[in-house]
């Protein structure tokens, strides 16, 4: 791993509170949304965020990257690890704080300062409710924030409605 820049050494030492409040001083208002340090979630986070990531796990399986519980977690979960997490504001008692949507990125040096974006989903009842083009704008903004120079995520060729978000939010295919 080559050594980390300035920027990408700050950032990972930006608390969540940090991360929250700069963001939302960026936007002039509150975001919606939380971050986390991905090692310092509760269980009951965990899980719900584990079961999402079960629900499209059909899609890694079938795709060359596979689903590998052990690494899943280690990368979802992993100590240089954020979350941003939107959370249901419903007014049924029973919905109130649930996970709407959740990004799990890190603050990296490749070439330049990115942050890699490893896993953005939408709880399966609010997907196409704009929860999604939030996150994705939240983490732009951050990144910009930070100084990173851009986001790397990866899609599945097998997921051509993530592949049509992305592109429709300005995200570019590069093909290695």
């Amino acid at each position: 791993m080559p050594p980390r820049s300035r920027k990408v050494r700050k950032a990972l030492r930006a608390t969540p509170e940090e991360l929250k409040a700069a963001l939302d001083h960026e936007l002039g208002r509150e975001s919606g949304v939380q971050f986390f340090k991905s090692t310092e979630i509760s269980n009951v986070l965990r899980e719900e965020i584990w079961a999402i990531l079960e629900d499209i796990s059909g899609l890694l399986r079938t795709s060359s990257f596979g689903w590998n519980v052990q690494e899943k977690e280690e990368e979802v979960f992993h100590p240089d690890g954020r979350l941003m997490v939107l959370f249901l504001d419903s007014h049924e008692p029973e919905n109130r704080g649930r996970v709407a949507g959740f990004c799990s990125f890190r603050f990296e040096q490749d070439e330049d300062d990115i942050i890699y974006c490893y896993e953005l989903h939408v709880e399966r009842s609010g997907r196409g409710n704009g929860v999604g083009g939030l996150l994705i704008a939240h983490l732009e903004t951050t990144a910009r924030i930070w100084g990173m120079s851009k986001i790397f995520l990866t899609c599945l060729n097998s997921n051509p409605r993530a592949f049509a978000f992305y592109t429709r939010h300005g995200q570019v295919n590069h093909h290695a």
